[in-house]
């Protein structure tokens, strides 16, 4: 479990020392929802790229458009991209 957690944790130093990753999404889908279609949620496979190396993994976020129909995010979360989580979140999902 450990393991998992370093690649979250290694963005976090990263950040903190001023060495911001370069993302890139390698897979996204959308969903637009509620009045108007002006919200959103977004499921993503994203990679993140440093001096130090890469991390991929999954990001789920939210958020809606502006008036000029511009993506604002509110909210999301990342989890690194294993089987194991991605099994979990799907089984979890399907039992709701």
């Amino acid at each position: 479990m450990l393991t998992k957690l370093k690649g979250v944790k290694k963005l976090r130093r990263f950040r903190q020392n001023g060495n911001r990753p370069e993302f890139k999404t390698m897979k996204i889908f959308e969903k637009k929802y509620g009045e108007e279609e002006k919200n959103f949620i977004e499921v993503a496979l994203k990679e993140a790229k440093t001096e130090e190396g890469s991390n991929v993994f999954f990001s789920i976020a939210k958020g809606y458009y502006d008036r000029e129909g511009n993506k604002k995010y509110k909210n999301s979360l990342g989890f690194n991209a294993s089987e194991e989580l991605k099994k979990f979140v799907i089984e979890s999902f399907s039992q709701l």
